[in-house]
């Protein structure tokens, strides 16, 4: 597998920003800010996501390995928290301070689950998709574990072995519960929620990024989930996208062509999902039957 490269932004020390930019002290401390020990970055450097756990990651002592939604970042997935700590690996007997703004856990990985992207040391998708897995929140763990196999193949019967091995682990009951749900095709991790919500209320298995076409066979929508036989579908709607006026025009144009073909849209968004859960399994549940279609 091949991972785009991006460069590192460049790093100088107070000693020769003073003597070789010429700065004063307080022109320093204006223009640049520290990012550890005495590597400063210039404060009007902007870098991307991988650049700055690139950037943190060749300031740390030793030899880390980048892991858990660092190394979901590092595989090229673009769902991420926005304010993510970079998590990493160091064996047991590693010694040093971590790396100002990681999170380092101490534990003796195997070559196996070792691999390189862009010269650093990274864990391997297995590896990764069992730590991403074991999360408290199984919503935020089958978000991740969905961006994961969008952007790197999973073996899930060797995931699921993995996790088997290693069943005194922490929550990893809740990585192997969710292993059999994960896809690559969803496209945003509140859609992945949306799913596990779906399939832990008991509603019938959805397809999804279902794609509609009128009698001409142009494709005229592709729905995020949907029960095609049934011709419903169901959107996750999220609050800043789906808000925009040039977004509610697209929906609505949309929404007016999927009813021409008798499609009915049942829309799902973050507050709704809070506020009225259950509305909304009553609503597809409603809809279903309606159309004369039944589960269990």
């Amino acid at each position: 597998m091949t991972f785009e490269h991006q460069a590192t932004p460049r790093t100088i020390s107070r000693k020769d920003a003073l003597t070789d930019l010429g700065l004063t002290p307080e022109q320093f401390a204006a223009e640049f800010t520290v990012l550890r020990g005495n590597n400063h970055l210039h404060r009007g450097q902007l870098m991307t996501a991988q650049q700055r756990i690139i950037t943190v990651v060749d300031q740390a002592h030793g030899d880390p390995v980048i892991a858990g939604e660092s190394a979901l970042i590092m595989y090229g997935s673009r769902w991420h928290d926005d304010d993510f700590t970079i998590e990493l690996i160091r064996g047991t007997s590693a010694s040093g301070r971590p790396a100002r703004g990681t999170v380092t856990r101490r534990l003796d990985l195997s070559p196996t689950e070792i691999v390189e992207i862009q010269g650093r040391k990274v864990t391997s998708p297995l590896r990764t998709a069992f730590d991403l897995g074991r999360q408290r929140s199984r919503m935020q763990a089958i978000g991740d574990l969905d961006a994961l196999a969008a952007v790197v193949p999973l073996d899930l019967d060797e995931l699921m072995a993995f996790a088997v091995k290693h069943k005194r682990s922490r929550y990893v009951r809740v990585l192997r519960e969710l292993i059999p749900l994960i896809d690559g095709r969803a496209e945003s991790p509140r859609e992945s929620a949306l799913r596990l919500f779906m399939h832990d209320v008991g509603l019938p298995k959805p397809d999804l990024q279902v794609e509609v076409r009128d009698e001409f066979g142009k494709v005229i929508a592709r729905c995020d989930l949907a029960y095609e036989a049934a011709k419903i579908a169901i959107e996750y709607d999220g609050e800043a996208y789906h808000s925009t006026p040039e977004q509610l025009a697209h929906d609505s144009v949309r929404t007016v062509a999927l009813d021409r073909l008798e499609w009915k849209v049942i829309r799902v968004t973050a507050k709704r999902l809070r506020s009225e859960p259950f509305v909304v399994v009553e609503e597809v549940w409603d809809a279903l039957r309606a159309r004369g279609f039944y589960f269990c």
